[in-house]
């Protein structure tokens, strides 16, 4: 056999292009705005969750640091009273956070619906509007 390069569009005594895969599936040009829709959606999902995330992980790690501030200021302390006060202090600081980040999460949690939910609806409008042209106008 001779050494013989196929041409673009060649593969031995088959000819494969564009129109073979369009021409066989017309149908496929009707689902996208479907998936153009849901990957609209998907992206507002995610980003909403990456901030979502992103929150609460700071919150973890503030608490954390938190945590370990009062291991050390109870295992300095000088007298009972000091450790008490420490403890105290610990408790009052921990209801305020916990209670700042309760109300933080549940704004990121309905921003998030509020956008999800913003681009679902545009994706449905244009999907619908490119599926039934007339009722676009």
């Amino acid at each position: 056999m001779a050494d013989r390069k196929l041409k673009l569009g060649e593969a031995g005594p088959f000819k494969f292009d564009e129109t073979l895969f369009t021409a066989a599936m017309p149908g496929l040009n009707a689902w996208e705005p479907l998936a153009s829709g849901a990957l609209k959606c998907n992206a507002a999902a995610h980003d909403a969750f990456s901030v979502f995330f992103g929150e609460w992980q700071h919150f973890v790690t503030r608490r954390v640091e938190a945590n370990m501030a009062l291991m050390q200021q109870v295992a300095q302390s000088k007298s009972p009273e000091a450790a008490w006060s420490a403890y105290a202090g610990f408790w009052q600081k921990l209801a305020e956070d916990y209670g700042k980040e309760l109300s933080t999460m549940t704004e990121l949690a309905s921003d998030a619906t509020r956008n999800m939910a913003a681009a679902a609806q545009s994706a449905t409008e244009k999907a619908g509007a490119s599926a039934f042209p007339s009722k676009a106008a």
